[in-house]
This record gives structure tokens, sequence and C-alpha cells, in this order.
């Protein structure tokens, strides 16, 4: 049996697409198993795929030149790569520490940073430059603290 996707693994499509998993699912009607997962290579784009389909084969007739064998491949683990603050950050257990530690990278963010940062809070990824992107992920922090205290979702 194939393995079943787990949140913040790191797969890549067949076309070369890379996507994070959010999550799975089960469908409310069907109670099909779902794949929830969000393209890190075109922002704001999440999508849902039927677990079944998610860990198939590549179809070798309709795409002979296809070089992986299936249609969603896990990357290695980079997280030994992963910067500490950045872990810490994934690893807090409230807004305000989130928040604390946030200010703190400030000058050396980039946008794979701030795309994992926004994945980590459920948020979308901000559009805009990394000031702009760091600014909008900032306010939510700083609203979810204010009205939904030290809880995370």
């Amino acid at each position: 049996m194939a393995q079943i996707p787990k949140s913040g693994e790191v797969y890549r499509h067949f076309k070369g697409t890379k996507y994070v998993i959010v999550d799975t699912a089960i469908h409310s009607e069907t109670g099909e198993k779902l794949v929830i997962y969000r393209s890190l290579d075109e922002e704001g784009k999440t999508f849902a795929r039927p677990l079944d389909m998610f860990i198939s084969r590549v179809d070798t007739e309709k795409y002979p030149d296809a070089t992986q064998r299936y249609r969603f491949e896990l990357q290695p683990d980079e997280s030994s790569n992963l910067d500490p603050q950045l872990a810490a950050f994934l690893d807090a257990k409230s807004y305000e520490e989130r928040l604390d530690i946030m200010v703190g990278m400030r000058d050396k963010v980039d946008k794979e940073m701030l795309a994992t940062m926004a994945i980590a809070c459920d948020i979308p990824v901000p559009e805009g430059d990394i000031s702009e992107q760091f600014e909008a992920i900032r306010f939510t922090l700083l609203t979810r603290d204010r009205y939904e205290g030290s809880r995370l979702r």
C-alpha cells in the first residue's frame, strides 16, 4: 500500500510542479478520502484530489515521456536545511510567540520562508514583494493574537 501523504510533506507532480500537503480530508457525502494540497510554484492555488488518484501511477500510454512512476512523488526531506528561526516559528505555541520570532527574522526572510509561514498559519500566500508579504502575515498574526488569544488553529 502506498504511503498516505502527511501535512507539511512536499510532493512533485509528474509534470514538474511542487506541492505541499495541507491535510487529508473525508468527503462529507461519499466518505471518499481526499488530499488537500497547495502549489509551491503557483501562489494562491489550493487543490483537493481523491487519495486513490493522488497516489496512482502515471498513465505511460497517455504520457510516454513521464519520468516519474507515480502521479505525485514525495520529495526528499529538506528539514535539515531548515532555518532554525523558521523551525522555531513553526513550533511556536501561540500567535504572540510567532510574532516575536517573525519580527526577529525580518532582515533575512525570503519568499519561500514567507510562503512556509503563511501555510503554517493557514492563510493564503500574500501577493506583493517581500515587505508587503511580511506585513500581511504580521497583520494576520496580530489580528489572530488579539481576537483568538494564545490558541493556535
